[in-house]
């Protein structure tokens, strides 16, 4: 029963050596890219984010102005309304910023590396349980949860940055580049609306003006809910899914080094 061949421990140690080395390198690889689709992604995120401002400080103008009281009365549920829709897709948007921002300051500062270092010491945890005996399931299950912790800690921005980018490249990028269009033409007509705006045309004719401006409104208020559904699928959706794909993993991992142990025992 205690005849145990020497060289596995060893070789065991060897193949958890090789493993964490090819995890160090993939861990090279993704990084760059990854922090160069954030510097893109903030990028693209503030110009629309901007663009969203204007339409915003814009809205505020009008309704907060005096323009004639049959006008005004027709219409200010309307621009209200349409308003408040706007503030929330720039609250979605600087949500989305922030994320991005911390994301970027988490790979300019080297905090993602922490985690291979964790992962290093999980590693070093669970070679040395291999040539001890006592307290070696415990070195085991411990080494394999720093392990799992490390491996969470290093890879989850650094995927789930590539993940949400490629997976909305894929599926979505199309239709958002078209409503960032789509947005700006509509900005550009309610801002040439609002220069050409005065009392005097108004009081002339205050049904076609109120009409132009709920056409206008209707079709911000359509942009806008599909953009902010994009925004939220780009920063919640994909990500969640990501950290899923990382529990599931993690959990399976565990479980299967706790069952090992078990009938080690």
């Amino acid at each position: 029963m205690n005849t145990k061949n020497p060289k596995r421990p060893l070789s065991q140690a060897i193949v958890l050596l090789v493993i964490f080395v090819l995890l160090l390198i993939l861990y090279g690889m993704l990084k760059g890219p990854s922090l160069d689709l954030t510097k893109f992604t903030l990028e693209r995120q503030s110009g629309s984010f901007l663009l969203v401002s204007t339409l915003k400080s814009s809205l505020a103008m009008i309704e907060g102005s005096d323009i004639g009281i049959g006008f005004r009365l027709e219409v200010g549920d309307l621009v209200q309304s349409t308003y408040d829709l706007v503030d929330f897709t720039w609250k979605i948007l600087l949500y989305g910023i922030l994320l991005i921002t911390f994301s970027k300051i988490f790979h300019e500062s080297n905090i993602v590396d922490t985690g291979m270092y964790i992962m290093g010491i999980g590693f070093i945890v669970r070679i040395f349980s291999l040539f001890v005996h006592s307290y070696r399931q415990k070195m085991v299950s411990m080494g394999s949860g720093i392990i799992v912790a490390g491996l969470i800690a290093s890879f989850y921005i650094p995927v789930s940055t590539l993940v949400s980018y490629r997976a909305c490249e894929f599926f979505v990028d199309h239709i958002e580049k078209d409503l960032h269009k789509q947005l700006e033409e509509a900005t550009k007509d309610w801002e040439t609306f609002r220069e050409d705006l005065s009392l005097k045309e108004f009081s002339s004719s205050v049904r076609s003006g109120a009409l132009l401006v709920k056409d206008l409104f209707l079709k911000l208020t359509r942009i806008l809910i599909t953009f902010t559904c994009l925004i939220i699928i780009r920063y919640l959706l994909f990500p969640i899914i990501v950290a899923y794909g990382f529990f599931i993993l993690s959990k399976s991992f565990l479980k299967k080094k706790f069952e090992r142990g078990e009938s080690n025992r």
